[in-house]
């Protein structure tokens, strides 16, 4: 029984435990759009130690306060972002530009007996424009169709540097964490302030260089062929639509290598009273859903997705992407609906016996 207790204390735990995933891009490209408007969200924990007491612990310890804010175009400052965000893609040599972001900002603090956590949750939505290099065209002799060409860059949008918004707390660099600590706390920040904590503090926030630093032929991908059943019909698809193509990263394995986790730690002191401030960040992860055909190629130096809606070869990625032929995914359906109906005649036969069994 007290195993059982120890057992569920843990994943109750664990389940309570925060999670800092890092940044975390989900985007749509569709066939019929000029524009594409990912979700990036960026996560980060700071974690501020005080298993000794002192001043830090007398100010933190029982605190829960919560800072949170939305911007668009019309907000004072969000120009400045767009800017930032321009001159990532430039620095990158590509050809898409922001034209727009919505940002949802949330930093909560949460102070406990031997350390304080202050979890950021920032989710930006850019909206993107030229990203298409080259629609799609039938222009050869045989009538074939070129694939639409679409720039992949945007992928790992990153800001460097400030980004002061005008928020109801007055001026908010959303791009620094110890803005949140300003606002939540600023008896505790301008203790802080004073300290090498800052060199942890001060870490830019909206940082997905991940997302663009792992080449797209790593990448895992593999088309859903689902939309083109019209049997789908009856659950919710529209028979007769194009297939879609997913591109996934964040796995960690012998091609891709092992997971970068970031946790970084210092030292600090106030008042003779030893601290520590640590930073927890995941590994980044990214899904990008496509409308059609899809395989990667360099372009002058860009990593673009070359997008059909025919077929070639019932394969769709290269060699090492993870892309698997049609055959391929009908065949492990069917593979796994034959084991699952010899799963159900076995488990049958066992409770018939059973029954039988307990009649005698």
């Amino acid at each position: 029984m007290k195993e059982k207790v120890a057992l569920a204390t843990i994943v109750l735990l664990a389940a309570q435990a925060p999670i800092a995933l890092g940044a975390q891009l989900d985007a749509v490209i569709r066939q019929d759009s000029q524009q594409i408007e990912p979700t990036f969200e960026y996560f980060r924990i700071i974690y501020i130690d005080y298993p000794n007491g002192g001043k830090l612990a007398d100010l933190l310890r029982g605190e829960t306060k919560v800072v949170s804010f939305l911007a668009d175009s019309q907000t004072d400052g969000i120009v400045s972002l767009v800017d930032k965000l321009n001159q990532y893609l430039r620095s990158k040599d590509s050809t898409s530009t922001v034209t727009d972001v919505k940002v949802k900002y949330k930093a909560e603090l949460v102070g406990n007996q031997n350390s304080a956590s202050i979890q950021y949750n920032v989710k930006m939505i850019p909206t993107i424009s030229n990203a298409v290099i080259r629609d799609a065209y039938f222009g050869d002799s045989q009538n074939n169709e070129r694939p639409r060409l679409v720039d992949s860059t945007w992928r790992g949008l990153s800001v460097y540097g400030e980004i002061p918004l005008q928020t109801s707390d007055g001026k908010f660099d959303m791009n620094n964490p110890a803005s949140a600590l300003k606002v939540l706390h600023p008896q505790a920040y301008e203790e802080i302030a004073k300290t090498d904590a800052t060199t942890i503090l001060n870490r830019d926030l909206l940082i997905a260089e991940g997302i663009f630093a792992m080449p797209l032929d790593k990448w895992h991908s593999l088309f859903d062929p689902t939309p083109l059943q019209s049997e789908t019909k009856k659950i919710g698809f529209s028979g007769g639509d194009v297939v879609l193509t997913r591109y996934s990263l964040g796995e960690c394995n012998i091609e891709t290598g092992p997971c970068k986790d970031i946790s970084l730690k210092q030292d600090f002191t106030i008042d003779e009273k030893q601290y520590a401030i640590r930073l927890i960040e995941s590994q980044d992860d990214a899904t990008i859903t496509i409308e059609g055909y899809v395989s990667t190629t360099d372009l002058a130096g860009l990593e673009v997705f070359g997008i059909s809606k025919e077929k070639s070869n019932g394969v769709v990625g290269e060699p090492g992407t993870g892309g698997f032929p049609v055959s391929v995914i009908y065949g492990m359906a069917g593979i796994a609906a034959i084991g699952a109906g010899v799963f159900f005649w076995i488990s049958n036969h066992k409770l018939k016996s059973e029954v039988g069994a307990g009649q005698r």
